[in-house]
């Protein structure tokens, strides 16, 4: 029984209540992740003017369905994309940013995956930009004004013009009435 004592002792105080152990130090990797979560939730003030365009729009009025989907101004870029696609195909494309360049909203277009072209702010006002090229073939302006839900977008170059209005879309990548 001597030689069993101290092992039963051990046993009993081994298996008495334990003290909870004290969370874990945030780890590097939490600390980065939160900073990261931080950094795409902040607003960008420089492009807050053109905020409002941030989204996925939607629209029919030029025949199939064309999307353009904005991110929300992060860290001095806007990136867009657009999309237009006719019977099941997809027709055209472009990857957009709106930048700060010299102090102004400039508006960077890669259509089909082609070089790019640069518009630069020709007008600003609330639910309004407008940016222009003059040297380019078409469009030479390209206007966003947004009412609602609501995007009302005009390209223009010499004598032709295209307009429509895209709307956001819903839930369910549906769009809203």
């Amino acid at each position: 029984m001597r030689t069993l004592a101290p092992l039963l002792l051990l046993l009993a105080a081994c298996s008495g209540p334990r003290a909870s152990p004290s969370p874990p130090a945030a780890s590097a990797l939490d600390r980065s992740t939160a900073a990261l979560a931080a950094l795409v939730a902040a607003p960008d003030p420089a492009l807050a003017a053109v905020a409002w365009l941030a989204g996925t729009w939607a629209t029919r009025d030029l025949g199939g369905l064309t999307i353009e989907t904005w991110s929300p101004p992060r860290a001095g870029l806007m990136l867009g994309q657009g999309q237009s696609i006719q019977g099941g195909k997809t027709k055209f494309f472009e990857h957009l940013r709106v930048e700060i360049a010299g102090g102004q909203l400039q508006l960077v277009a890669s259509p089909n995956g082609g070089p790019t072209t640069t518009f630069a702010q020709a007008a600003l006002g609330p639910g309004e930009v407008v940016f222009a090229n003059p040297g380019h073939d078409f469009p030479q302006n390209i206007r966003y004004q947004r009412q609602g839900d609501e995007l009302r977008v005009r390209l223009e170059g010499g004598d032709k013009v295209i307009e429509f209005t895209m709307r956001r879309v819903g839930d369910g990548g549906r769009l809203k009435p």
